[in-house]
């Protein structure tokens, strides 16, 4: 609200362009916050019925590792705004939509 509150005054070009920036930053983490109550709901009520091997442990493990990575480099990149290490994200991404399909 205070964003956008914000847009309705006269910024400067950098004003108004950071402050769209976050808008649509807000936005992003609010979705993947909810896709983490999602899926934390998801296994909370699979784990009730069922029981992993040690191996689905240990890829689970690793999965959880690398999105904690890949968030962590997410939101230093924006906080930095550091386009060397944001330009890191995606490939990340899409290494781990790789190793969770296999």
């Amino acid at each position: 609200t205070y964003l956008m509150q914000l847009n309705m005054h006269d910024l400067t070009p950098e004003q108004s362009k950071q402050t769209a920036k976050f808008l649509h930053t807000i936005s992003d983490f609010e979705r993947l916050g909810d896709h983490a109550v999602n899926i934390s709901r998801v296994a909370q009520e699979f784990m009730k019925n069922h029981d992993f091997s040690d191996a689905a442990k240990y890829e689970l493990h690793v999965l959880e590792s690398a999105l904690k990575e890949l968030l962590d480099l997410t939101i230093n990149s924006f906080v930095d705004e550091d386009l060397v290490n944001a330009a890191k994200v995606e490939p990340l991404r899409e290494l781990i939509g790789i190793y969770a399909t296999i």
